[in-house]
């Protein structure tokens, strides 16, 4: 790591409780590749998520984007220099509640990446679990699990240099001993939390999550541990919190991204398998996501429910019409459609807007509180 004068990297061992983020008894929607978009986000928060993670985006790619403000959707988009194309949004209803989630294998390029999209989030979390072979062939993901001291530089030195809660993701190690050792090493860096997916790298879904792992994590740390794994239900989540416990959050990931309303307390009236999927297409169509993006995310709510129909029609489908017409939305997308942009929904939309960079819109915080993102307004 380069630039001391300028990077600070000393260590500093605050676990105190950050005021604008508290991770404990939190239900968290986990970063979820390709499907944590905008829209997904919006749609756990409105169920009862209390915090919700953005996909992991790699350091360099959120570095060399423009922040933009798109009155169209009333977002903030970090747009690609490229084409165009947003690589990152956020909007005013999650201002507090969202985390950007960062791949990365390098301090210096990890904060360059942390400090571009800073100031519309309320923590930045460092992926170290995922086992794809594009991460870990770049020393990122859950190859940092086999490299503690590059991983702990990325951690100090965003700690040191951020305004706002740094944690970090990681997955078991081949022993409890190591996990242990690996998590207290990140807990020294003066993270906020650590959550922790109970699989080691080269197991799949396919594998039980290790519940039994929280124990000896959860009385070896003195910061918050999120448990990952397995929650695919209200009642599963429920269940760990009243049956394990040894845990201050729980991570959700594909069980929210199959129902987003499984924030909703199990006591709660649930609304319909249907209801779910069209609440879904309206946010995402009235937030411009692409096509492409709302066909793959929509194909993973339905992957689990056995309707070949639905599945059959999706997979026909070529525009945001084609989706509506699958899931009753006919009519609304006809009322809806004059009132939105020119391409809106297509690549060309973004390829054909003017990137203006505006690094000083701010949202301003929800009503009703909610905190804001990590720089003061």
């Amino acid at each position: 790591m380069e630039n001391d004068e300028v990077i600070s990297r000393e260590t500093n061992r605050d676990h105190a409780t950050y005021p604008d983020v508290d991770y404990r008894g939190k239900l968290i929607l986990a970063p979820m590749v390709h499907a944590g978009n905008l829209a997904m986000r919006l749609e756990c928060l409105s169920y009862g998520a209390d915090l919700v993670y953005g996909e992991e985006i790699i350091d360099r790619r959120i570095s060399s984007t423009v922040r933009t403000y798109n009155d169209a959707y009333n977002t903030v988009e970090y747009r690609s220099r490229k084409d165009g194309t947003f690589v990152f949004s956020t909007n005013r209803e999650e201002r507090g509640k969202v985390v950007f989630q960062l791949g990365t294998a390098d301090a210096t390029q990890a904060l360059l990446g942390a400090q571009k999209v800073v100031q519309d989030v309320c923590a930045v979390d460092v992926n170290m679990g995922c086992p794809k072979s594009f991460s870990v062939k770049g020393g990122m993901g859950a190859a940092l699990l086999s490299t503690p001291l590059v991983a702990t530089d990325i951690l100090k030195t965003l700690r040191r240099n951020l305004p706002c809660p740094v944690t970090c993701k990681i997955r078991l190690l081949d022993t409890m001993q190591k996990t242990i050792d690996f998590a207290l090493s990140c807990e020294d860096c003066g993270i906020a939390a650590i959550a922790v997916h109970a699989r080691e790298k080269h197991e799949r879904p396919a594998h039980a999550a290790r519940w039994d792992s929280f124990r000896p994590l959860k009385e070896s740390l003195s910061i918050p541990l999120i448990a990952n794994g397995d929650f695919m239900t209200r009642r599963s989540a429920d269940k760990f919190r009243k049956e394990v416990g040894w845990a201050d959050s729980l991570m959700i990931a594909r069980g929210a991204l199959w129902n987003p309303a499984i924030f909703l307390p199990e006591e709660a009236d649930a609304p319909t398998r249907l209801e779910v999927i069209q609440k879904y297409i309206r946010r995402a169509i009235t937030l411009g996501h692409v096509f492409q993006n709302i066909k793959y995310t929509v194909l993973q709510m339905i992957s689990q429910d056995g309707n070949l129909q639905w599945n059959e029609a999706m997979q026909a489908t070529r525009s945001p019409r084609d989706i509506c017409d699958v899931f009753d939305l006919a009519e609304w997308y006809s009322a809806i459609s004059p009132s939105l942009p020119q391409a809106a929904c297509t690549l060309q939309y973004y390829r054909a807007r003017e990137i203006v960079e505006d690094n000083a819109f701010t949202f301003a915080a929800p009503a009703g509180g909610g905190g804001g993102g990590c720089v003061a307004e």
